[in-house]
């Protein structure tokens, strides 16, 4: 707030300590945005509203303040004005008169003007200037001292017309502001004087404090309540939002049926209808492919159980023409290889249907028991061998730690050796094949890497799919059924591992398999590296 005080005496330039103090004295708000929305809107609605009262009430007082002291001002001058024509009235009959006269009369002169209100009127100087003779006149000795060379010049500049300045004035040790009037007078034969008047303010200052503090009061009044409703609009606008987040919540746990309750028709209870909407929508979604996936693993299921019957009399037939071969045309020789081909693996894909049903249902079951990853790995590897030299397949094993054993259902992780090592086999384009086993706390990883048609990274992403190939038209010469690595993958997720690809187009492909000593155990940090060099033999 300001006051009159603050008005005639501006206050001087805060120093660098007073500064620094105040800066060491801010609240600093770290990480707004971290903060319930509730309590972002409170504090930003009291925020702005404060800065706005401040505004208003600093405006009203300033002029408030600004109307007291030119009102004070027109009244002093006023009456200034007419103590100085009584005064100039009184000292034009004494022309030719002594100095004494001259000096009774402005002593009676300042004996009637004395009358006025003390609390307002504070002190009367009459002083001559030149050549006039006498002494300075006054009932208020303090005033002379306001009379230096700057307050003289302006009188003198200012002629006949009134000076006025604001002072600060100390009455029985109390200070207060005041307004100091001067003029010169020039009475032709009484010679030439200084007139100097003083009013004080004080009345208008008490005034001025009292408004200030019925503004603070109003103030405050007015912070809480605008506190108490942004309390109230912040409930208003965060209530919904809160249930629509336990709506949200609901559903992530899978309780579908959970709905909002719709009150009204704002914008709000239509943000409620959507996320109903949405909801119900996403219900029925979901049962559809619950659904879906049921009547999927059923029909796969069923299939390949129906398939065994008919696949067992194809077999039976098929091993008696092959104790007749020798009876056989060429052709017909031809044709009992491709069958017996073909047998094997129509075999093979009923095998992998079988075990893709179990996978889905739930009903795999680990026979775990402590195995050396190193060991299988090669074992798997000596078994290809003789397919690998079919190839051209330069298959190099380097075990990299000497502990690799873990808890682990041992035909389902040489499956899962088997599947990678004739894929790398098979796309490896007759060339060096690296394997690679490691150990690192409770993790066990392989790797295996081969220089052939290489994976691009959406290959990659998508090599775990069932019956997905990179190419569609190229041959499979080792009787894949496009079941393979996605069996594998999901006999590493049984054992609480992890199977992954990677590789780069035309150049190479990794994979590695991670896992866990003990099934269900938290990997740790990985042995192997994913990511590999593309040069043949490189080693870690």
């Amino acid at each position: 707030m300001s006051s009159l005080r603050e008005r005639l005496f501006p206050p001087a330039a805060a120093d660098d300590s007073q500064i620094s103090s105040r800066s060491a004295g801010r609240v600093r708000l770290r990480e707004f945005s971290t903060w319930p929305i509730a309590a972002r809107a409170v504090f930003a609605t009291m925020l702005l509203s404060v800065l706005a009262i401040l505004v208003v009430e600093t405006f009203l007082s300033t002029a408030i303040s600004d109307a007291l002291y030119e009102l004070r001002r027109d009244r002093s001058l006023e009456q200034s004005e007419t103590m100085r024509g009584t005064l100039v009235s009184d000292l034009e009959p004494l022309v030719g008169m002594s100095v004494n006269e001259r000096q009774d009369v402005i002593i009676s002169f300042m004996e009637g003007v004395t009358a006025g209100d003390p609390k307002v009127f504070k002190g009367l100087a009459v002083i001559p200037v030149g050549p006039t003779p006498g002494d300075a006149v006054t009932n208020n000795g303090a005033l002379t001292a306001f009379m230096n060379a700057e307050f003289e010049r302006e009188l003198d500049a200012a002629n006949d017309q009134f000076v006025y300045r604001s002072i600060e004035y100390v009455e029985h040790g109390v200070s207060g502001p005041a307004i100091l009037v001067g003029t010169t007078i020039d009475v032709a034969g009484a010679g030439r004087y200084r007139l100097l008047m003083l009013y004080s303010v004080s009345q208008e200052q008490e005034t001025l404090d009292r408004v200030n503090a019925i503004l603070v009061i109003g103030g405050a009044v007015l912070v809480l309540l605008f506190f108490l409703v942004s309390l109230v609009i912040s409930r208003i606008v965060t209530t919904p939002l809160k249930r629509a987040a336990r709506a949200v919540d609901h559903i992530s746990e899978n309780d579908l049926d959970y709905r909002l309750i719709i009150q009204g028709g704002d914008d709000l209870a239509r943000m409620g209808t959507s996320f109903n909407n949405m909801a119900a929508s996403l219900q029925s979604t979901i049962t559809e492919l619950v659904e879906l996936s049921e009547l999927e693993k059923r029909f796969v299921s069923d299939v390949s159980h129906e398939l065994r019957t008919p696949f067992t009399t194809i077999k039976m037939a098929a091993a008696m023409l092959e104790m007749e071969k020798e009876s056989f045309t060429p052709s017909g020789k031809r044709s009992l290889e491709l069958l017996r081909e073909q047998v094997a693996r129509f075999e093979a894909l009923i095998a992998d249907l079988l075990e893709i049903s179990r996978h889905e249902a739930g009903t795999v079951e680990l026979e775990a028991k402590p195995t050396s990853l190193a060991g299988l790995v090669d074992e798997q590897v000596e078994q290809l061998t003789p397919i690998a030299r079919e190839y051209d397949a330069d298959i190099r094993v380097h075990h990299l730690s000497e502990d690799t054993v873990g808890e682990m259902d041992s035909r389902r992780i040489e499956r899962i050796v088997r599947n990678l090592l004739t894929n790398a086999i098979e796309h490896g384009s007759g060339g060096v094949i690296d394997v690679r086993t490691a150990a690192r706390g409770s993790t066990l990883a392989l790797t295996v890497q081969d220089f052939g048609a290489g994976l691009s990274p959406q290959e990659a992403q998508r090599v775990f799919d069932r019956f997905w190939r990179a190419a569609p038209s190229r041959t499979h010469t080792l009787g894949g059924t496009g079941l393979g690595l996605a069996i594998a993958q999901e006999d590493a997720e049984a054992h609480g591992g992890l199977l992954e690809a990677w590789g780069v187009k035309g150049e190479t492909a990794v994979f590695r398999l991670l896992l866990p000593r003990t099934p269900g155990e938290k990997l740790a940090a990985a042995p192997l590296a994913l990511v590999r060099p593309v040069e043949k033999g490189d080693t870690e």
